[in-house]
């Protein structure tokens, strides 16, 4: 059981006997998710599982490349006002009346366990060693706001658990 970051593909792989979770941050910052089944063996990059592929009326992120679109990438978190046409993860309206929110990486933390979800019921671990813990930190600047998602991998279990956590800083 484990989680990797490569730093240079800016990947993460979280993995037991059973099952991997593949992410990475995609290159405008957010994060996508590139795979989720039976587990694979580690390497440097996953990038072979992100397809980059110009499609006729996708809406593009960058203006001179139209091979990048979040409109058919899995994002781990989908934001509204992304140019991705699905139904977004959340709902955030500001003071202002604008409901585009745009949550890019900022750091991570590994660690053993599981942590607690106050208030809510919630799976445990007995001990550090049964689980781990990936906490990412996401922030939209514009809004003033940072999500932390937490992943937990169990070491005899083929399950993944997620969470999310919205903290406002103000604008």
């Amino acid at each position: 059981m484990g989680i990797i970051y490569e730093e240079k593909s800016r990947q993460f792989h979280l993995y037991n006997d059973k099952i991997s979770y593949i992410m990475t941050c995609l290159p405008n910052g957010q994060m996508g998710q590139l795979y989720y089944g039976k587990r694979l063996r580690h390497r440097e990059s996953f990038g072979h599982l992100l397809e980059f592929a110009h499609r006729d009326m996708a809406p593009c992120v960058y203006e001179n490349d139209t091979t990048f679109s979040l409109e058919h990438i899995r994002q781990e978190y989908p934001a509204f006002g992304t140019g991705d046409m699905r139904y977004p993860a959340y709902g955030i309206r500001r003071e202002n009346g604008s409901r585009v929110s745009c949550f890019v990486y900022k750091s991570h933390i590994i660690q053993g366990g599981k942590p607690e979800l106050p208030g809510l019921p919630a799976v445990y671990v007995e001990q550090d060693g049964e689980a781990q813990t990936l906490e990412l930190y996401l922030e939209d600047p514009v809004a003033g706001m940072e999500l932390v998602l937490l992943y937990t991998i169990y070491e005899n279990m083929p399950v993944l658990t997620r969470s999310a956590r919205f903290i406002c800083r103000g604008p």
